[in-house]
This record gives structure tokens, C-alpha cells and sequence, in this order.
């Protein structure tokens, strides 16, 4: 069966990976393959140009490594690539094994022009995803890009900007649309990051002949300049750096701008977003359209931020934001969003911000083409038609904004949760006419004891009373009191941290699962740091009704809409005493949980048997082929 044109890519940059890799991290292989390509593509564009691998090849394996770098020089003569690109690339052919040179150009010099700009995507695509570090950890997934690309709506014969473009991938993604009537401009301050960039760019001369890429400082010397005004641009895609720190000398350059760029507000020292989403603003034609991917944190942060986010609502400039889920970046954990700027805004968006919720259903890498268009075709749908997805997308409008807060989860009630692999519709008209109290009202909640190597040590049973809850303890249902680790804590006022029967505990950290009631005992209990504690009113909740209730659909509904997914997905008290409960007689809750509590008993009981009768017929099994003498249990 023959190949792919996918796997035949695929197969050429396995090539050049594994004959690279000893010698060099993903970024430089990224480096050292573009170049050699890009002497190929030439050839194959100008039959008759001085630029051709077979001068290599035509030497001696020794002296292939100065022959090579002589046809960089002439190829900088026949191309606008500047000198510096090749500065900045740090290439040096010499530390290449020559055999392994040879191998490299050889296997170069056999590609077609089908093969190009398609394998230069696939080349990055490949080295982000290997083990490690390198400078490729924060570039933008290929699925985000394509998104914002599609959001972006370039036009034939726009301009299009970014102003903080890295290794060009947002640049590369508006031209794999191929619309050759646009004109690209980019800019990067890290100069093998812009080098790379600037050679992948030139795989795609042939689709558009205005291509601009520079090197610069875009907060401090922008480098797109027309009349000492900065130039404007009909379209801009852009993934800013995340949650930088305003230097000293920056914040005072900053603060004078000679180009006017930040009027909706003062610009907050501890991070940079603002400055980066402000200058894209400021670049933006009258009828243009921006989309920038940023951290969560700038979407909800307090203080000038906020101020800055107001203005932006109350100007109607915010069309979208689509937040997406924790560790989809590469290298960076935190939770991301896609900010729609427009200044000409459709009609029927006037005064309204669309809100789309992503954070359950997007994968966070995609191995198969069709799964990644999938998605794309899902999440263009929704954001053409908000209205048939309420679940996760709904348009707000700017009046019902809550204190500049721009997380969409805010303004979304999603209707469906899953629990374990089980998917389950919520209709919440159905509770309309039941009573629910929030929980602080119910009882008292309160966190678990911080424990470092500081304030706590592990010890033997004999020597301390303590005994430290952690998340292995809960499992089946119920917390395991016979596994506890035992622990001596040199930190005063540890009393609220110590657990009371009929206490309830549910884990902090990740999706709310683990939830026990603390049993009869008589040891000292601390909680960890790991769950939150419920105390509830013994004259109004009884614990194993709030428990029970907490693992329903309805409870877990509640309990994730209660988790700050800003950093991490972590459950924190605040939130935790908002969930509301249904009101019901105490002797009832008495009644209904021991009917459950009494299933659940009898189900763990008949599955220990069933367990039994499994461990025994397994013995038998050994017994009679006569082979269990021949081993024994640890």
C-alpha cells in the first residue's frame, strides 16, 4: 500500500532527527535542517541558480562542511536573506561528523518542490513534541494557531501582524491559507528565535512576495514605522509572552510613550500583558480585527488590570474569549484563553462579549489530522452559532460584565458533567420548586494542615498521637484509619486543623471525588493540605446525607463550578461554602443515607466475596497444574 504524503514527510524528518539529535537540542536541529532545505527550495525554484547541494556532493566528505558554507554565502547573494540570519543561526557545518554531512545533503539534494512549505510545519511539529527542554517549550500548539487563524478572517489582500511572532508559527498558519494577495509583517526580540523564524517564512516566497520579519524590541522600539506614527494593519494574530515583569528602565520608557499606545489605563508593574495586548490595539486599523492568546490570570487579576479590562468592555472592543485547559501550552502550565479584539464588530455582536468554554472537551495534543479538524469545525460552529451549544457558549451583554471579569466559566452554566465515563444531562427546571441553602449556612468549612519538613516529621505509632490524613487514605467510599501515617507537628495552634467524627473531607486538589466521612476514633486526626474540611450543624445536616448528595451529578455540578481553575484546578474554602444543599427534615437525611449507606455496605462485602472466590480459584488453578510450590507471596 503506498505511502502518505504525510508519512513520506514524516519518514524525511525521522532522517534528519536521528542524525542530528546527538549533536544538538530540537532548536538547532530545527536550525541546521531548515538551512539545507532552504538551499533545495532555491534550487528547485531557480534551475539556474550558483546555489546547488551537487557542489557539495561533488567534493570529498572533509572538505563538504567549507564547500557548504560557501553556498550559504552565494545563496545570501541571490536571496534577500540577510547576513545576520545566518549570524544568529550559529551554524558551524564542521561539527558534523563529514559522514554524517554527507548523508544529510545527499538526502536533501533528493526532495521535490511538493515537499515544500509542508515539511517545515511538519519539522516544527516533530522537535516540539521530543523530551526536554529548548527554546520551543512556549511556542503555540498547532491546534490554537489554526483556531485563531480561522477567528482572524483575513480578507485578500490584508495585512497581517505579530508583533511578538517567535518562531513565526502564527505568520506560517495565515499563509498555509493560501492567500497570496497578503502582505505578512513580524517582529521578534530573541534573535535565533527570529532567525529561525525568518528562514521559516522563506519557504513561503513563492505565495506572497510581502513578507517582512525583523528583529526588534516591539514595547521598547516597534519596529513598523510609517511617519513617525506606528503602522497600521487590517488584521493582527499574536501569542504574547506570559506573565512578564515590567523592568525598572522598561516601566519608565513605558510610561512616556512617544506613540500614545496605552489610553485605556496605567500599566501594571507585576505583569506585561496589558502592554503587549495594548500595543496590538494600537496597530489596528479602524475596521480591523486582533487575536491574541493570553493567561487566564489576565482575564480576572484585580487592580490596574481590571481598570484596563473595564475600558476595553465599555469601548464594546472585546468580541470573544475562549478559554482552554491547563498544560495545553507547551511548558506552561497554566490555563489559556483566545481574546477576539474588533473594532468593526457585526451587528448583531454590538455590546455583547461571546463567551465559549472549551476547557472539557479539547484535547490537550492531537496524534490523527481528522480528530485536530474535528475540533476546529466544532469550535467554529459554536462561535457562529453560540445558541445551539448554552452548555458552553453564550453571548453577555457588556452591562451584565461583573467587575471586568472576562473568564468564561463566570457567565456559563453548563448542563452536562461527566462522572467517571459516565455523561449525564442536567435539567435544572426540575429543581426549581426545591429548597437548597448554601453550605455555609450548613456548618463550618476550613482547610488542611501545610505540612513541610519544617513543622512536621514522620515518626512511629508509639511516639505521637497525630495521625495525618492524606489522599491514599481515601478510597472505597470511606477513609482507612489503619493506614494512617503517623506524624509529629512543631507548630502551635493546630487545633482547627484536627478532624471531629461526622466530619466531612473532601480532596482540594483535581476534580472533587474523594469525599469520606470521618468515622468513630480515638486518635488525634490532622488534615493535610490536601482536602477541605466540612463541620456540619448536627441539628440541621447529617454527614453522610452531605456526602452522598456531594457525589450526585447535581452535588459534583456544584462542586465543579466551585473549583478556581486560574492556575491550577484546586477547590478552595471560599468557593466551597457558596455550594448550595437541598433543605430536607434531619430525620429524613437520617433515613435516606442509611438506606444507601446500608447498599453501599452490602455491595463492598459481596465484591470482597466475589474476590475471595476469585484468589481461591486461581490457587486451585496453580494447585492442580502443580506449580504453586514454585513461588510464594511477598
Amino acid at each position: 500500500m503506498p505511502r502518505s504524503h504525510e508519512e513520506l514527510l514524516l519518514t524525511e524528518i525521522e532522517f534528519f532527527h536521528s542524525r542530528l539529535r546527538r549533536y544538538f537540542e530540537p532548536e538547532d536541529i530545527i536550525a541546521y535542517t531548515l538551512s539545507l532545505f532552504s538551499i533545495q527550495y532555491h534550487t528547485l525554484q531557480h534551475p539556474q541558480s550558483k546555489v546547488n547541494l551537487s557542489r557539495v556532493l561533488n567534493v570529498v566528505a572533509l572538505d563538504q562542511a567549507d564547500t557548504l558554507t560557501q553556498v550559504f554565502k552565494q545563496m545570501r547573494l541571490e536571496t534577500s536573506l540577510p547576513e545576520e540570519l545566518y549570524t544568529a543561526l550559529e551554524i558551524d557545518w564542521h561539527l558534523l561528523n563529514p559522514e554524517t554531512l554527507n548523508e544529510l545533503v545527499e538526502r536533501t539534494s533528493q526532495m521535490s518542490l511538493s515537499y515544500f512549505p509542508t515539511i517545515v510545519e511538519s519539522l516544527f511539529q516533530y522537535e516540539v513534541h521530543q523530551p526536554g527542554n529548548s527554546l520551543l517549550d512556549h511556542s503555540t500548539p498547532l491546534f490554537l494557531r489554526r483556531l485563531m487563524t480561522r477567528l482572524l478572517q483575513v480578507l485578500p489582500g490584508a495585512s497581517v501582524y505579530d508583533g511578538t511572532a517567535g518562531f513565526a508559527g502564527n505568520l506560517r498558519s495565515v499563509l498555509d491559507q493560501g492567500l497570496s494577495t497578503v502582505s505578512i509583517y513580524g517582529e521578534e526580540i530573541h534573535p535565533k528565535i527570529w532567525a529561525i523564524g525568518k528562514l521559516s517564512l522563506f519557504f513561503y516566497t513563492s505565495h506572497t512576495s510581502a513578507i517582512s520579519f525583523k528583529q526588534s524590541d516591539v514595547l521598547l522600539h516597534p519596529a513598523y514605522q510609517e511617519r513617525n506614527q506606528l503602522q497600521q494593519f487590517d488584521r493582527i494574530l499574536t501569542t504574547p509572552p506570559a506573565n512578564l515583569r515590567m523592568m525598572e528602565y522598561t516601566a519608565s520608557i513605558l510610561a512616556q510613550d512617544e506613540w500614545d499606545r496605552f489610553p485605556y489605563g496605567e500599566l501594571p508593574r507585576k505583569h506585561l500583558d496589558f502592554a503587549f495586548i495594548q500595543h496590538s490595539i494600537a496597530t489596528l486599523k479602524s475596521t480591523g480585527r486582533a487575536v491574541l492568546l493570553v493567561p487566564n490570570g489576565a482575564l480576572y487579576r484585580d487592580g490596574k488590570e481590571r481598570l484596563i479590562r473595564e475600558q476595553l468592555i465599555e469601548m464594546d472592543l472585546v468580541d470573544t474569549v475562549i478559554t482552554f485547559p491547563a498544560y495545553i501550552m507547551h511548558g506552561f502550565s497554566d490555563p489559556v484563553s483566545i481574546v477576539v479584539i474588533d473594532k468593526q464588530k457585526d451587528t448583531s455582536r454590538k455590546d455583547k462579549i461571546q463567551f465559549i468554554d472549551a476547557t472539557n472537551w479539547i484535547q490537550l495534543t492531537y496524534a490523527k489530522t481528522e480528530d485536530l479538524e474535528r475540533d476546529l469545525n466544532k469550535m467554529m460552529e459554536i462561535t457562529i452559532h453560540p445558541e445551539k451549544h448554552t452548555s458552553f457558549a453564550r453571548l453577555v451583554p457588556k452591562s451584565d460584565i461583573q467587575s471586568g471579569n472576562l473568564i468564561p466559566s463566570t457567565y456559563l452554566k453548563n448542563e452536562s458533567i461527566q462522572i467517571d465515563k459516565d455523561e449525564y444531562q442536567l435539567n435544572f427546571t426540575k429543581l426549581e420548586s426545591k429548597d437548597f441553602i448554601t453550605l455555609n449556612q450548613l456548618g463550618k468549612v476550613f482547610s488542611g494542615l501545610n505540612t513541610t519538613s519544617k513543622n512536621a516529621v514522620e515518626t512511629s505509632p508509639d511516639m505521637t498521637s497525630y495521625r495525618l490524613i492524606q489522599l491514599k487514605d481515601v478510597y472505597d467510599d470511606r477513609l482507612h484509619l489503619d493506614e494512617l501515617k503517623s506524624i509529629e507537628i512543631h507548630q502551635r495552634s493546630i487545633e482547627r486543623y484536627i478532624l471531629q467524627e461526622g466530619d466531612v473531607i473532601i480532596n482540594a486538589r483535581g476534580l472533587p471525588t474523594r469525599i469520606a466521612v470521618v468515622p468513630p476514633h480515638d486518635q488525634t486526626l490532622i488534615l493535610s493540605q490536601n482536602f477541605i474540611g466540612f463541620r456540619p450543624n448536627q441539628n440541621s445536616l447529617s454527614p453522610y446525607f452531605l456526602k452522598f448528595y456531594l457525589e450526585s451529578p447535581i452535588g459534583q455540578y456544584y462542586l465543579y463550578r466551585a473549583l478556581s481553575t486560574n492556575t491550577t484546578t484546586i477547590l478552595l474554602p471560599k468557593l466551597l461554602q457558596n455550594v448550595i444543599c437541598p433543605v430536607l427534615p434531619l430525620s429524613l437525611q437520617h433515613v435516606y443515607s442509611k438506606n444507601y449507606y446500608g447498599a453501599l455496605e452490602m455491595y463492598y462485602r459481596q465484591m470482597e466475596s466475589a474476590k475471595q472466590t476469585l484468589r481461591q480459584a486461581r490457587q486451585q488453578f496453580y494447585d492442580d497444574i502443580h506449580i504453586s510450590t514454585a513461588f510464594s507471596k511477598r
